[in-house]
């Protein structure tokens, strides 16, 4: 690569290091689990690194963080699969001999092929731009650790939720895992991206406490330069303007709201201090972007429309929020297709080249993946892939026959392969939805131009220019005159997405998706998944369209457009460091350091229950079902279950309702779990024990809190068994062993 002709990667090198002892300064003692963590990314994004230069051979630039991607999920799905089939049981020990095992493979199967070796992609590689990329992720990890050390207890919102998966899946043998929070019973939810952690955490010899929040940190760092490296992709044909074009991207995806919050946060304060507007205002909190329609003014139709800014300050692991990286890795694979593809578009091809290609396996892997991660993400990626499968074909084939058909059988192939990897996951699997409906509320027109104007308007522009691009060649009767020539495949790929992500805008205010969220919220979770994405779309969009106009405008006016665009970016990113603060807390010498351990909570706010739980996890046998007080949701009812990853007979109510799709089971459950602590006849409540398979019945801070008051014998339950546990005090915590 012509631009590093010097070998400086021993300053790179350098640089990586510098930045894990900045972090081990920061950090302490936290930093071993960071190191560990790290180490497990590193040497499989190098192992893998082989299956990324494959697969993104349309890259100039070195795929070495989709590498990451390959290193994660290759192994991970392996150990998945053997683990669902009963194979191999999911331990330390299988986590490293499957990655053993597939990094064998990997080194085997191109020799056995007679393709490039790995020997030989490496040899060919750009060590030096490796390391820079390296820097650049070992940077967003530990920096992103940092700021979460300051704030990394896994309570408040859904966090207890996203732990309890993980210390579930962690204490199993098997999948699927069972549901701490209904015994008896597998999850029943999307919990395939908890998984790729824990598989992580096994790999890495971390425990769940440590895990969770470095999981978040991995996120965020791989989300982060991933949209870097599209960004750079998009630009790579146009000099300077790649590295612009990366960083966009990065600020747009990572680091943006929507224009809500400089409308709200800065100019709306401003001109009723300039305008001398009394009477009561609220003042912006950071959520404010991600619930204004229904909220501001308040109507009958909640709705949220949620960004990874907001969800990666908030803290919640949850499955949208994890599979930010599978889907960027979707759309890097079908820009790499369509730059590969274009290659042929002079010297048309045949079907044969076209149909059996390396990136349409991949990317119905990875579409496979979204069905146990994020099942929305299943269709939309989907209809965009295909909206980029369709364009490479059209110029690169040579009739509209041969398009139409390859696109068909491409298109079977991606639902082919998804639907064989998501197979064990489905099997046991019931959907939480209830069929489609056409909406009766709509948004204000002004509030989505709030919300979605500023990529909206840079979309229509852009498509603007290219039509003009082509109307000037025309009306000058050039020579090629051939849309492909003028409009590169980085163009058409930057319309399409932004056409999908416009359509994900619109979709919510036509139809939603029925779920046992109804009256004021029967639109929230339809445009919450939506929206949520068409953020992401529009966000590599702009990364291509900004640097277009600041790097090669071909107008004044476009350059004006370009910095105008640029400003309210870096203006949306203001929302960031805002959002931390009043998120998170104060992050620096100032602030209060607490460590990367997101079990604190429960030492702060029950420090007895939290020793017991203690011994439950050393002292119970895994699977052991115990039971507790069952609570609302967002409280730190059930945190025995999510913390000990045994089960208990009902977790949050509401939660269990979604997932069960049945709140019957739900009443039936939570009306059986008073009988027993606050029942007088110890037959019934031996029956009722027996009925859930309880092992035992644990009293502590919630249980005192929640049926005391209804007339809880803590000396008949303690007469039911053994006394195994007695924490002592005035409320003295009981584990009773039936």
């Amino acid at each position: 690569m012509r631009e590093e002709k010097n070998d400086n990667s021993w300053i790179w090198a350098l640089l990586i290091a510098a930045t894990l002892m900045i972090g081990a300064l920061l950090l302490g003692n936290d930093m071993l689990f960071v190191l560990k963590w790290y180490a497990a990314l590193l040497l499989g994004t190098i192992v893998f690194y082989p299956v990324a230069a494959h697969l993104f051979a349309g890259f100039k630039d070195v795929p070495w963080f989709f590498a990451k991607v390959c290193g994660l999920m290759i192994p991970g799905y392996v150990m998945w699969v053997c683990a669902s089939a009963r194979l191999l049981k999911f331990g330390n020990a299988a986590c490293i001999a499957v990655f053993v095992f597939c990094a064998i493979l990997v080194y085997l199967l191109p020799y056995a092929a007679g393709r490039k070796t790995p020997a030989a992609l490496y040899k060919g590689a750009d060590i030096n731009r490796i390391l820079k990329r390296e820097l650049l992720f070992a940077a967003a990890l530990t920096g992103y650790v940092y700021i979460r050390a300051f704030s990394p207890d896994a309570f408040g919102t859904e966090r207890m939720m996203d732990y309890s998966f993980m210390q579930s899946m962690y204490e199993s043998s098997y999948f699927p895992p069972a549901d701490v929070w209904f015994a008896g019973q597998p999850l029943n939810y999307y919990y395939f991206g908890q998984y790729i952690f824990t598989y992580l955490s096994k790999l890495s010899f971390n425990t769940i406490d440590v895990s969770y929040n470095l999981s978040l940190g991995s996120c965020f760092a791989i989300c982060l330069c991933l949209a870097y490296s599209i960004g750079f992709a998009l630009m790579e044909k146009k000099g300077k303007a790649k590295a612009a074009a990366g960083t966009i991207g990065a600020m747009a995806l990572m680091f943006a709201a929507n224009m809500h919050f400089f409308i709200f946060y800065k100019l709306v304060p401003m001109f009723r201090e300039i305008l001398g507007i009394g009477g009561e205002y609220k003042a912006y909190w950071y959520p404010d972007s991600t619930r204004y329609i229904g909220y501001n003014p308040d109507v009958a139709d909640k709705t949220a429309h949620e960004y990874p800014a907001y969800s990666f300050i908030l803290g919640d692991l949850h499955a949208h929020v994890i599979n930010v990286f599978v889907v960027l890795s979707i759309l890097g694979l079908v820009l790499s297709y369509l730059k590969r593809r274009e290659k042929y578009a002079e010297n048309k091809g045949g079907m044969k080249q076209v149909l059996i290609d390396r990136c349409v396996f991949a990317v119905g892997f990875l579409i496979g993946i979204c069905a146990m991660e994020n099942a929305w993400d299943f269709p939309i990626y989907f209809v965009v892939a295909g909206a980029v499968i369709l364009y490479a074909n059209i110029i690169s084939l040579k009739s509209a026959k041969d398009v139409i058909l390859a696109t068909l059988i491409q298109g079977g192939i991606v639902l082919a392969v998804s639907m064989l990897v998501s197979l064990p996951f489905n099997l046991g699997f019931e959907a939480m939805v209830n069929g489609i409906e056409k909406c009766t509320e709509h948004s204000r027109f002004y509030q989505l131009v709030i919300l979605w104007g500023m990529p909206v308007i840079l979309l229509i522009s852009f498509i603007l220019v290219l039509r003009r691009r082509l109307t000037e060649a025309e009306s000058k009767k050039e020579q090629t005159v051939i849309p492909f020539k003028l409009i590169s495949s980085e163009d058409i790929f930057t319309v399409l997405i932004g056409l999908c992500a416009l359509g994900l805008v619109i979709i919510p205010e036509l139809i939603y998706v029925e779920d046992i969220y109804s009256g004021s919220f029967k639109r929230f979770n339809t445009m919450f998944k939506l929206t949520y994405q068409s953020f992401i779309l529009f966000a590599v969009m702009q990364a291509h369209i900004i640097s277009c106009y600041l790097c090669k405008a071909e107008r004044p006016g476009q350059r004006k457009g370009g910095i105008a665009a640029l400003v309210l970016l870096i203006l949306c990113c203001m929302y960031f460091p805002v959002a931390v603060k009043m998120g998170i807390g104060t992050v620096g010498p100032k602030g209060e350091l607490k460590g990367i351990a997101a079990d604190g909570y429960v030492y702060e706010q029950c420090p007895m229950d939290a020793l017991a739980i203690e011994w439950i996890k050393t002292e119970t046998e895994k699977g052991s079902v115990i039971l507790e007080a069952n609570g609302d949701s967002y409280t730190i009812y059930n945190r025995v279950s999510t913390l000990s990853g045994r089960p208990t007979v009902l977790g949050w109510r509401t939660h269990e309702w979604l997932w069960q799709n049945d709140s019957e089971v739900v009443d039936e459950r939570d009306d059986d779990v008073w009988d027993i602590y606050c029942g007088t006849d110890p037959a019934k409540i031996r029956e009722l024990c027996s009925k859930y398979s309880v092992d035992y019945i644990f009293i502590g801070s919630c249980e005192y809190e929640k049926y005391l008051p209804d007339g809880m014998d803590a000396e008949l339950l303690k007469s039911l068994g053994e006394v195994v546990y007695d924490g002592g005090g005035i409320e003295p915590v009981y584990i009773i062993k039936l």
